[in-house]
């Protein structure tokens, strides 16, 4: 049994180390999205009454609010799949204790109903994530449409501007739920 607490508290380190790679990446990846968000508000202030540089603002902007989303996605699904492929790893070590004590059949079916319990709460885990970002990448997509059909008159850049306050409201909503 000391065996099996060792390679649990092994799992358990190599989970936490997994996340933490992720998280890095992410946070890497959310820098260079927040800078082209930047740099699309910044060509919304400058862009006064020229609708070129204005439109180019909006979809600077939008594209760094979709890939916000992307990233926070991808993070959230490979958390997830680091995590479920930890615990049947830990339930690997379970069913074989139970192996030893009731029989090969029990610890065996022990082991595939865990794996199969876990792999589904994954797919679904994985679903909801890419629902959520589909969601929002769509209601991105949607205020940027209705960006083009506003009149701009000489308020272009704010137009712009707004873009971005609405990719920030998308980046939090995700955040929240994923």
């Amino acid at each position: 049994m000391a065996i099996s607490k060792l390679r649990m508290e092994l799992e358990t380190q190599e989970l936490d180390h997994t996340l933490m790679v992720i998280e890095a990446k992410k946070n890497a990846q959310m820098e260079y999205a927040n800078y082209m968000a930047g740099i699309g508000g910044i060509m919304a202030q400058i862009a006064g009454k020229n609708k070129e540089l204005a439109i180019a603002s909006l979809l600077v902007t939008k594209g760094a609010a979709i890939a916000q989303v992307v990233i926070g996605a991808s993070a959230s699904i490979a958390q997830q799949t680091a995590a479920t492929s930890a615990a049947i790893a830990m339930e690997s070590s379970v069913a074989a204790g139970i192996s030893l004590a009731a029989g090969p059949a029990a610890g065996a079916a022990y082991f595939g109903a865990k794996q199969t319990l876990l792999t589904q709460q994954l797919a679904s885990g994985t679903a909801k994530t890419t629902t959520t970002a589909g969601i929002s990448i769509a209601s991105i997509l949607a205020s940027t449409i209705s960006s083009f059909s506003t009149p701009k008159g000489g308020s272009s850049g704010g137009g712009g501007g707004g873009g971005g306050a609405a990719s920030q409201d998308r980046e939090f909503d995700f955040n929240l739920i994923g």
